[in-house]
């Protein structure tokens, strides 16, 4: 926690005990303006990776930020489907389909079936017409 006051205060910020350049994967970071806010931001500007989103999702200006959507919210406010989940599942559909895993040969030199399920089929828990159509 002081490493985060010092951070926020406007001091150096603390030295951490792994490299974020190594970070390569995309990252969309979804934050709560009564949460870290905007100050989250800082992180995606430390690791290696090209492709960054960000959203904060805020109700109210800085005066209010007391009041304003925080880190529950994100899971359970009745606005976090649309506020949230539907960005998330957006970013996530604009991803490419990751590289296949190499499966052995079947009998007959047959390649299996890919047990892993498209990216569409792992978000079908949305609400039909989310934005995945």
């Amino acid at each position: 926690m002081t490493e985060t006051d010092e951070a926020w205060c406007g001091q150096a910020a603390p030295a951490l005990p792994y490299d974020l350049r190594r970070i390569t994967v995309p990252l969309f970071l979804i934050g709560a303006a009564g949460g870290s806010g905007d100050t989250a931001i800082y992180s995606t500007t430390v690791i290696g990776s090209r492709d960054v989103s960000t959203l904060v999702i805020r109700r109210f200006g800085p005066e209010r930020v007391e009041e304003d959507f925080g880190h529950g919210d994100l899971l359970f406010a009745a606005e976090a489907p649309a506020l949230v989940w539907s960005p998330l599942a957006a970013w996530l559909t604009r991803r490419p389909e990751p590289r296949g895993r190499r499966h052995g040969r079947g009998e007959e030199g047959q390649v299996p079936q890919d047990p892993c399920p498209t990216l569409k089929d792992r978000l079908s828990f949305l609400s039909p017409g989310t934005m995945l159509e």
